[in-house]
């Protein structure tokens, strides 16, 4: 008897204890330091991209296109108005003076007029389409807008599979190309220019430089790539900071635009780095299921991490992309809105118990019962 009641009380523990690691590890390896979250908002869509201009955020949200929102109080971010083109996919937003530019995936890029806050309207709508002859005569779209940069009054579309287009933005309602460059590889999903000369963030093929002074002639003349995934692109000074997916944090060394050098990067075995932005030595990473990454990049030979963001409840989000305004971090997150955060304390995370421990301690319960309320 005595035996019988040795082995029950010890299954009953030993479930309990298998339900404690797995709170360990749940909450051990999903953690939050350096990081607070000072505001959120969220109205139940899907945010992926977000641009900040004074107090007022553009949210691109993938289910309901571009959000505006108030965010003088960061506590109690108020939404003005909406734009949703209710076609194509939103991907990005990058707003100049009194217009938003909107990278809408396959349904290319769409301008809208930003006059009248509370009433955007769309005044134009770009995307490159072909006729195609053979098996037989149909029209064929040839855009997949997934990044824009506006310098001067030109527009720079990282196009998806189909490169990179410029556009004439001279007159808003009546876009114009003026230019492409292609290459059959990669898939560019992010672009910066500088002076003449574009960085393009090209997927699988890696970083691309390419040369911007004859736009009817557009032509690589720096690659760099090391089997990543290119995916987000900040400049700073002379070094280029990349968003690698898989690969992590990337930082090249472009003061040779023909030959650039990868000299420091970081990665901890996990995420799918998306999005870059740099404000005051550090790096801010939109880590996808790791959420939000800082560095610093004092030394960018040495990249130091200093700060993540987790959903505070434990929920994993979707960190898809990071904008810094004025200290300030606005991370698009996915199913779980936009965060906004500061340096700081965080909250002690709250875990969210796995499926497993809840059925382990299901049956232990269950045993219990059956047991009369007994260990033996």
């Amino acid at each position: 008897m005595k035996k019988r009641k040795l082995i029950n009380f010890s299954l009953i523990i030993g479930i309990l204890l298998l339900g404690m690691v797995q709170i360990h590890f749940v909450t051990a390896d999903k953690k939050n330091f350096n990081i607070l979250r000072i505001g959120k908002f969220d109205d139940g869509g899907r945010a992926l991209g977000i641009y900040i201009s004074g107090d007022i955020g553009y949210i691109v949200d993938g289910e309901q296109g571009i959000e505006i929102v108030n965010m003088t109080n960061k506590e109690n971010c108020t939404l003005i108005s909406k734009f949703n083109p209710h076609t194509g996919e939103p991907k990005d937003v990058y707003v100049n003076g009194s217009y938003a530019f909107l990278a809408n995936g396959f349904d290319g890029m769409v301008t809208i007029n930003l006059t009248n806050q509370r009433s955007p309207s769309n005044i134009s709508h770009y995307i490159e389409k072909e006729i195609q002859t053979f098996p037989f005569v149909q029209e064929i779209e040839k855009s997949n807008t997934l990044d824009i940069f506006i310098d001067g009054s030109y527009g720079y579309l990282a196009d998806g599979e189909f490169g990179v287009k410029v556009l004439n933005l001279t007159d808003p309602m009546n876009l114009t190309k003026v230019g492409e460059y292609y290459d059959e590889k990669g898939r560019a999903s992010g672009i910066v220019v500088n002076d003449s000369y574009a960085f393009v963030a090209d997927g699988e093929d890696g970083v691309e430089i390419l040369d911007l002074s004859n736009l009817s002639n557009i032509t690589r003349i720096g690659h760099h790539f090391d089997g990543g995934k290119a995916r987000g692109l900040y400049l700073s000074g002379s070094y280029l900071y990349v968003a690698d997916h898989d690969d992590g944090l990337e930082i090249l060394d472009v003061s040779d635009l023909t030959n650039p050098i990868e000299i420091g990067g970081f990665y901890d075995d996990s995420g799918l780095a998306l999005s870059v932005f740099v404000s005051e030595n550090r790096a801010f990473v939109a880590d996808n299921v790791d959420g939000l990454e800082v560095y610093d990049i004092t030394d960018p030979t040495s990249p130091i991490e200093i700060g993540q963001f987790y959903e505070e409840t434990g929920i994993v989000g979707l960190a898809s992309e990071v904008y810094v305004n004025d200290s300030i971090i606005f991370v698009a997150f996915g199913t779980q809105g936009l965060e906004i955060l500061a340096f700081g304390t965080p909250i002690a995370p709250i875990p969210i118990l796995p499926l497993s421990f809840i059925g382990v301690m299901v049956l232990a319960i269950i045993y219990w019962i059956i047991r009369g309320g007994k260990s033996y």
